[in-house]
C-alpha cells in the first residue's frame, strides 16, 4: 500500500508540476505580448507627437501664406489704382492740351 500511495502521489505531483509549468509558460507568453504592446504604444505615442508637431508647423505656414497673399493682393490693387490714376491724368492732360487752344 505504501508503494501504491507513493506512486499515486508522484503521478499527481508530476501532473501538478506539468500544469504549473504550462501555466507559468502561458503567463510568460502573455507578459511578453504585453511588453510588446506597451513598446508599440510608446512608439505610436512618439509618432503621434511628431505628427502633431508637423501639423502645427503646417498650420503656421498656412497662416503665413494667407497673410502674405492678402498683403500681395493689397499691393497689386494699390499698384493698379496708381496706374489708373496716372493713366487718367495723362488722358486728361492730352485732352486739355488739345481742347484748350480750340476754345481760347
Amino acid at each position: 500500500l505504501k508503494k501504491t500511495f507513493k506512486e499515486v502521489v508522484q503521478q499527481h505531483s508530476a501532473v501538478e508540476v506539468d500544469a504549473a509549468d504550462q501555466v507559468r509558460n502561458q503567463v510568460d507568453a502573455v507578459a511578453g505580448i504585453m511588453q510588446d504592446n506597451v513598446r508599440q504604444i510608446m512608439q505610436n505615442t512618439a509618432s503621434i507627437e511628431q505628427l502633431q508637431g508637423k501639423s502645427s508647423d503646417m498650420a503656421g505656414a498656412a497662416d503665413r501664406f494667407r497673410q502674405q497673399s492678402v498683403d500681395l493682393r493689397k499691393r497689386i490693387q494699390m499698384r493698379d489704382l496708381k496706374l489708373k490714376l496716372i493713366l487718367g491724368l495723362v488722358i486728361t492732360s492730352i485732352l486739355l492740351y488739345i481742347l484748350v487752344p480750340l476754345f481760347s
